[in-house]
């Protein structure tokens, strides 16, 4: 229990601190280029949690009301754990806090239960499964060396993924070694492949590494002889294959609707190169599991979660180049960042500690060594998550003029109105904090064509009497690791900035201002009042709320 109390404490110190700091002026969102782009990324996750939560319904478009019927396979069950803490705690805001207090010593907990019969030492087990948490999935952030490990608290925090998908995989890792494992019934292995199946509704890249280690422990079972284990892991592949069949319904169907597709060309890569370093190793690794792993296989439980855990990270490995075969690559170094590389750093872990538990490990000098090390690493940390709430806490409060105004659409609009907005913060922030939709939509969460989202643009633009000089200063405004926080929002390369505001030049031109969607609510500085054209397009428009940097226009 102290483990698992310590574990919430650090992993969410990063939260704890900058509320502190702040005197409880705090918010875990922020968009500004001083903070983390897990952060930001948060912000992608929270939409459908907030919809969900208030609308009592999962959305997959949060950010476009007309096409809020549009399907697409968000991560279900991350966003309906998450809705479930924003209505158990209050608010958005506390069920992300509650994450990082929540999951942490849960993958604490499992990580110490996967290594259990392999290495014998408590101690030992629990030095393994922090250093696992702690390192290997972002070792640069860990050892304070990276360009923006200021900013950046543990990787294993990033809500939802991979802090509550990777809850999902260690879960189903002991499943499916528990119904591998003689004596073996089908009924085990088959809710140990529906348990894989799951994390289709958790984490894509999971899934596909999970299904592919099962597969191969079948072709495994084929090579050694081992009926039981061929028999058992087909069992779990049927099993994992039926949990997987709504997903796999809603992908039909969203696939003829075409929104999902949309997301991809601006979030993946179209490339068949081929990537030989985890190739190799994958191989290697697999050829090493084909001459040595068959002993693992008719031992024990727990040999045989080391031998599924050395087949998934096998099975990342060769997986992170499946866009030979696809010819889409949508970001798949994260099989490697989240999978194969921290599993790696496990298993190489538990096989150190197993050798040399007996004989080197076991003096006493070597104990007390460790026992420093693991304060030490703790301690990192604890500095590190010190260290990041210092530098974001100033950027991320509620009084802050943006969140202010979030905060008040929140709590005194209907839910489902449509706010237009050209702020890159706000665009990003509205649909992720609210249950309102937007105007124009954030690249990385809407089902929108990007000539819509820029059409979409122009014409708030337009309706606010910007000039092309005026969109080119806010294209060209820099963003956190982006040179355009605009079309970080948009989801977008910046050499497409020059044929954004060319565009908006052409649009002048040839269009007069108009808004072709519904638009209810409208956000404009609060210095100089209500402009001219929205006047002319909205004759009844009226200021409904000011704050110091902002005023929300009633259109209607």
């Amino acid at each position: 229990m102290f483990h698992l109390a310590l574990a919430a404490l650090v992993f969410s110190m990063h939260h704890s601190v900058a509320a502190w700091e702040n005197g409880g002026d705090y918010t875990p969102f922020g968009v500004s280029e001083n903070v983390s782009t897990i952060t930001l990324d948060e912000t992608h996750y929270a939409a459908p949690a907030v919809h969900l939560a208030v609308l009592h319904r999962f959305v997959a478009e949060t950010d476009i009301y007309e096409y809020r019927a549009l399907h697409a396979n968000i991560p279900f069950i991350p966003t309906g754990i998450l809705a479930a803490l924003t209505f158990a705690s209050g608010s958005i805001e506390r069920a992300f806090v509650l994450s990082d207090v929540l999951f942490p010593p849960l993958l604490l907990l499992l990580f110490y239960m996967l290594s259990e019969g392999l290495v014998e030492s408590r101690f030992y087990r629990m030095l393994i499964a922090w250093s696992t948490l702690a390192i290997p999935f972002a070792p640069r952030d860990f050892t304070w060396l990276g360009y923006d490990s200021r900013l950046n608290p543990p990787l294993v925090t990033r809500t939802p993924q991979p802090e509550i998908s990777l809850v999902f995989l260690l879960v189903a890792m002991l499943l499916l070694a528990r119904s591998l494992t003689l004596p073996s019934r089908w009924q085990r292995a088959f809710v140990a492949g529906v348990s894989a199946g799951l994390l289709i509704y958790c984490y894509y890249f999971y899934f596909v590494a999970c299904f592919a280690a099962v597969g191969l422990l079948f072709l495994l079972g084929l090579v050694w002889r081992n009926r039981t284990l061929a028999r058992s892991a087909a069992i779990a592949v049927a099993g994992a294959v039926l949990a997987a069949l709504p997903y796999l319904a809603v992908l039909l169907v969203a696939h003829r609707e075409g929104g999902q597709a949309l997301i991809l060309e601006r979030m993946a890569t179209y490339t068949r190169h081929l990537y030989p370093e985890p190739l190799i190793e994958g191989v290697v690794l697999l050829a090493a599991i084909v001459a040595y792993g068959r002993r693992a296989s008719m031992k024990s439980t727990a040999h045989m979660r080391y031998l599924v855990t050395a087949v998934l990270i096998a099975a990342g490995l060769l997986i992170s180049n499946i866009h030979v075969i696809t010819g889409i690559n949508v970001q798949n170094a994260h099989f490697l960042s989240r999978l194969s590389h921290p599993f790696f750093f496990f298993l190489a872990g538990v096989t150190v500690f197993h050798f040399l538990e007996r004989g080197v490990l076991s003096r006493v000098w070597v104990r007390n060594v460790l026992a420093i090390a693991f304060a030490l690493l703790v301690g990192s940390v604890a500095a590190h998550q010190a260290l990041v709430a210092s530098h974001v806490a100033p950027y991320q409060r509620k009084t802050g003029t943006q969140m202010q105004l979030v905060y008040w659409l929140r709590s005194n609009l209907l839910p489902e109105s449509v706010v237009g907005t050209v702020s890159p913060s706000l665009i990003t922030l509205i649909p992720a904090l609210t249950a309102d939709y937007s105007y124009v939509p954030t690249g990385n969460r809407s089902m929108t064509a990007t000539p819509e989202i820029f059409e979409r643009f122009y014409e708030l633009a337009s309706a606010l009497g910007l000039s092309q000089a005026d969109v080119a200063r806010i294209a060209a405004k820099p963003g956190n690791l982006h040179p355009s926080e605009l079309f970080l929002a948009f989801g977008l390369p910046p050499n497409r900035i020059d044929e954004f505001v060319q565009g908006y030049e052409a649009f002048l031109a040839t269009r007069q201002p108009e808004l072709k969607y519904r638009l209810d609510y409208l956000v404009v500085p609060a210095s100089g009042g209500i402009p001219s054209s929205v006047i002319t397009l909205y004759p009844r428009a009226v200021v409904i709320y000011r704050n110091v940097d902002f005023q929300v226009l009633r259109l209607r």
